[in-house]
């Protein structure tokens, strides 16, 4: 995604800096008076959580109350599926006892959770991003960033506070 002119509302306006993350297809330009965000943008609702959307935001600079950088974790379903792995190891030792129906059918569960448990770990790890969040006025905006390096994020981070002064 690239910068396009025709998106700044005044043309004598210079591009400061720019965060991209070309894996969500997003982006945040900051010039000497406006923060722009294009592409796939995070809105705070009434609730608190950030809501998807597409477009293009335009935030004065002196709107700009803060900004944050998190970092989302799945951590529930990590250790939804590290307990679910640590049943399977203890409940391997009774297998070795008992019917042979009843053998089969533990072992047919064992699987299941086994398997559960992998694909929450591996689902808990893959969810792992960051976002960037600017605080304002009118609520707040964010753009996850996970595609781009923390210190490129943090760089960015001083230079809105900076051009916000």
């Amino acid at each position: 995604m690239d910068i396009d002119k025709e998106m700044l509302c005044d043309p004598s306006e210079e591009v400061v800096a720019v965060l991209k993350d070309e894996k969500e297809d997003s982006m945040m330009v900051l010039t000497q008076k406006t923060l722009y965000e294009k592409g796939k943008i995070l809105q705070r609702t009434h609730s608190g959580a950030f809501k998807a959307g597409n477009g293009l935001k335009m935030v004065p600079l002196k709107e700009i109350t803060g900004t944050a950088v998190s970092d989302e974790k799945s951590t529930g379903l990590l250790m939804a599926g590290f307990f679910m792995l640590a049943f399977c190891l203890v409940n391997v030792a009774g297998l070795r006892s008992g019917e042979d129906i009843l053998a089969f059918l533990s072992l047919m569960g064992l699987i299941l959770v086994l398997s559960s448990a992998v694909v929450c770990i591996v689902i808990a790890l893959v969810r792992q991003k960051s976002v960037f969040i600017v605080e304002h006025g009118g609520g707040a905006t964010a753009m996850n960033c996970g595609a781009a390096s923390k210190e490129a994020v943090l760089a960015f981070q001083k230079k809105v506070m900076l051009a916000r002064e």
